[in-house]
């Protein structure tokens, strides 16, 4: 009798936070129908619901040395990755890449823009940064390999101290990976992905998007999603500063009475059809 043959298995090392471990989810739930079998490493908190029917199937197994919920509570959200990092790394190192020789692959849970302003970023020296900063001129620069992102709109707040947030963004980008993986359909960023692609010289395979953007815009990533919807997408409205009732009401009519809502409208459909083509195309290259 033919054996059966085994599964190749692929392994998911989310960080600990919902808004990585959301979209990886659905990523591995992909995986599985095409014939992998999944395991998904969990930190102390943050768990996955392991008896869902969803996850039938995977295997669920704890990160050594994982931080507790306190110590996000205590670091900046930078902080907090590189020192779980560090406690990870040589554990993982040992146990995976390099005893069983797989290839590894980066996943990023925010946009390509996003990725592709943290591989800008971590060639920047923070000192100078922040003094080049100080001039209006300069922030509204718009960034030469990136446009039409301006420097003001690059995501550095809310991470904690810059040159934390910077030194994880080279930890990132010097990491050896077989490709990334992104959170976006290709349609919404091509000049992201294919920018990233000459830098890196790694494949990119934009998958998403696996979970939905936020409506409220705070830090970092949130900020860049806002700017894309309004200026590039042309999709919403961005309220800028405090939300006002009046501000509010303005908007509203804007999107419901007026033309130019119309005209979002219609643009959000004709990008609802390019990104279902685009995830058509993707699901039969695989």
């Amino acid at each position: 009798m033919e054996k059966k043959r085994e599964k190749r298995r692929i392994v998911l090392v989310p960080l600990t936070l919902h808004g990585h471990i959301t979209p990886i989810l659905p990523l591995g739930k992909a995986l599985s129908l095409k014939g992998f079998t999944i395991t998904v490493f969990q930190g102390q908190f943050n768990r996955v619901n392991t008896s869902s029917p969803h996850y039938s199937g995977f295997q669920f197994l704890d990160v050594t040395g994982s931080l507790p919920e306190s110590e996000l509570m205590r670091l900046s959200p930078v902080e907090f990755l590189m020192k779980q990092n560090k406690m990870s790394e040589a554990n993982f190192k040992t146990c995976i890449a390099e005893e069983y020789k797989l290839p590894s692959f980066i996943f990023t849970a925010a946009s390509s823009t996003h990725k592709a302003c943290q591989v800008f970023l971590s060639k920047l020296n923070a000192k100078k940064f922040l003094m080049e900063m100080e001039d209006p001129g300069v922030q509204d620069m718009v960034v030469e390999a990136l446009h039409p992102i301006r420097y003001k709109d690059l995501p550095t707040s809310g991470f904690g101290p810059l040159e934390s947030f910077l030194e994880s963004c080279r930890v990132v980008n010097k990491r050896t990976g077989s490709g990334i993986i992104l959170n976006t359909p290709s349609c919404l960023e091509s000049s992201s992905l294919s920018w990233m692609h000459r830098e890196l010289g790694i494949p990119m395979y934009a998958l998403g998007p696996l979970h939905a953007l936020v409506k409220a815009a705070f830090q970092g990533e949130q900020k860049l999603n806002a700017m894309y919807l309004e200026s590039v997408w042309r999709i919403g409205i961005q309220l800028g500063g405090e939300v006002e009732r009046g501000k509010v009401e303005r908007a509203v009519k804007r999107l419901i009475v007026d033309k130019e809502g119309a005209n979002m409208r219609r643009r959000a459909l004709d990008l609802k059809e390019m990104i279902k083509a685009s995830v058509r195309m993707s699901s039969s290259s695989t």
